[in-house]
């Protein structure tokens, strides 16, 4: 069987804009990115994970996306012995 690739959760926001385009709202959401990213590279690629899942949803009414929380990784879970 295949190992589980680690990976960690991370807490993005997500600005919504409404038909007017003056107002809109925020919201936020979980991604998961490799357990072994770079700290320097943490906002990037979880912003471009968000993205990617946004747009899989065709959502058009995104205004914005940003990284709201990047929990301790002494709060990942051992996930070394998990197989898919």
């Amino acid at each position: 069987m295949k190992k589980k690739r680690k990976t960690r959760q991370i807490e993005v926001y997500v600005g919504e804009s409404s038909d007017s385009g003056d107002s809109g709202a925020w919201s936020t959401m979980y991604v998961d990115i490799p357990a072994n990213t770079l700290k320097s590279k943490i906002h990037k690629k979880a912003i471009s994970v968000a993205y990617s899942q946004l747009r899989r949803e065709e959502r058009e009414d995104i205004a914005f996306v940003g990284v709201y929380n990047i929990p301790p990784k002494d709060d990942l879970e051992d996930l070394e012995d998990l197989e898919e």
